[in-house]
């Protein structure tokens, strides 16, 4: 199985995703995660992970999108983002050590392998410890839509752009609702960040998960960046 690296570097701060090259249908195996916006459901076969998704709303979300009042919500410096929901207890806790990991690694198949790596980043992204992943990503999709999931993979952590943006990286700023549905099919939430895209007016819109999942991660972003030595003040953006 080949490989494209989008980045290559170590740590967990560090970008270090891959996609691999389409394969043929095969079984897979997924497990789920809790989390602080209701469980995740992570699929994965040998090629790497194949979908990331929220399963059914949780009341946390379902309250925050009320809050909304169905206006969006318009990112800004002065904007005030929802309230984040009381953190996961024990999180911390529940994350495995790197010699546990390894251990259960070393008798995992492949699928079971990236189901581990993935279960495990995304525990410490939710515990604020985890800026970027590093996964090797199988999704399935057209080659217009891979291309706009590269490109969401370099989005950078607490930051936010337009579809019409990610359109004129792609070199087809007539592609903007096309990027936009792109989006709506992106199989793995988090990870390909989708969430950090808006819309030309900086108002949140259409995310799978709901637009109060959408506001909590981009908040969850901001504050480990505010609370890091090297955050700024404000929101981050890229060219809307």
């Amino acid at each position: 199985m080949s490989t494209a690296p989008l980045i290559k570097a170590a740590g967990h701060n560090s970008h270090a995703l891959y996609f691999a090259s389409p394969v043929a249908a095969e079984s897979a195996q997924q497990r789920q995660l809790a989390t602080p916006l209701g469980p995740l459901q992570i699929v994965a076969c040998s090629a790497g992970i194949r979908q990331l998704q929220f399963l059914s709303p949780t009341a946390t979300a379902e309250q925050h999108l009320a809050r909304q009042q169905a206006v969006g919500t318009v990112l800004n410096d002065s904007a005030e983002l929802w309230p984040l929901p009381p953190p996961l207890t024990d999180v911390t806790d529940t994350l495995l050590s790197s010699k546990a990991t390894a251990t259960l690694a070393a008798n995992a198949s492949s699928a079971e392998q990236h189901l581990l790596a993935a279960t495990t980043q995304l525990q410490q992204y939710f515990a604020g410890q985890r800026q970027h992943f590093q996964l090797t990503l199988a999704p399935t999709g057209s080659q217009f839509q891979r291309s706009v999931w590269q490109l969401l993979a370099q989005l950078p952590y607490g930051r936010f752009c337009s579809y019409g943006w990610l359109a004129h990286l792609l070199q087809n700023p007539g592609a903007v609702r096309a990027v936009g549905a792109a989006n709506g099919r992106n199989p793995i939430a988090i990870v390909l960040p989708c969430h950090r895209v808006v819309a030309g007016n900086g108002r949140l819109t259409g995310y799978a998960g709901g637009l109060g999942r959408k506001s909590w991660l981009l908040q969850h972003e901001q504050q480990q960046l505010a609370e890091s030595s090297t955050a700024g003040s404000g929101q981050q953006q890229l060219p809307l």
